[in-house]
């Protein structure tokens, strides 16, 4: 009798460290946290009458003009640092919006080229696409028509493009520690 009872004392106590460890695995695959270190846009202004804000993903406002000048003539180099970017669930997609705005008033256009990645050890689990909208009538752009490689959008004189770059997560079961957002832009008086 005495057997019987520590065979059915040993199976409960198992029965619930069992359950225990189900639970916690349970809540730790539910409240999953990602993060990266966040990262940063480089961009050189030459010549430019413009205006540069991160409207979502950290915070930068700056006017350049024609006659702001650095050492090197009217070419100005920036670089806006990126927030932290943290997920909490593995269908979590955040964003990071950069609107530019052409200042000129004499019917001068300005190039937009814009491109980067993510880059680091654990970049290939995240999904990076960049596009870009004109205007208040939000003319698609294509991340192909701002790449640096090519020839760039050319910004009509008082209009703006908002670029937005969608990150998400590829593989909810990882955990992410090296991943850095670098993009770069230039912006130049257009032909």
């Amino acid at each position: 009798m005495e057997k019987r009872r520590a065979r059915i004392i040993a199976t409960v106590i198992s029965m619930i460290l069992v359950l225990a460890i189900m639970c916690v695995g349970i809540y730790a695959a539910a409240t999953l946290n990602f993060s990266t270190t966040g990262g940063s846009i480089s961009f050189t202004a030459d010549d430019v009458f413009a205006t540069v804000a991160l409207e979502k993903g950290g915070v930068y406002s700056k006017t350049f003009d024609e006659t702001t000048t650095a050492a090197d003539a009217n070419v100005m180099n920036e670089t806006i640092a990126l927030d932290k970017i943290t997920f909490t669930d593995s269908s979590q997609e955040t964003e990071i919006v950069l609107r530019v705005t052409n200042n000129f008033t004499n019917g001068q256009a300005i190039t937009v080229k814009f491109d980067g990645s993510i880059t680091g050890d654990d970049s290939s689990l995240l999904n990076c696409t960049v596009a870009g909208k004109v205007g208040a009538s939000e003319t698609a752009v294509s991340a192909e028509e701002l790449e640096s490689a090519g020839a760039g959008y050319n910004l009509a004189a008082g209009e703006y493009i908002v670029i937005t770059i969608s990150i998400s997560l590829i593989d909810a079961q990882s955990g992410i520690d090296n991943a850095v957002a670098g993009f770069n832009m230039a912006l130049t008086r257009a032909a």
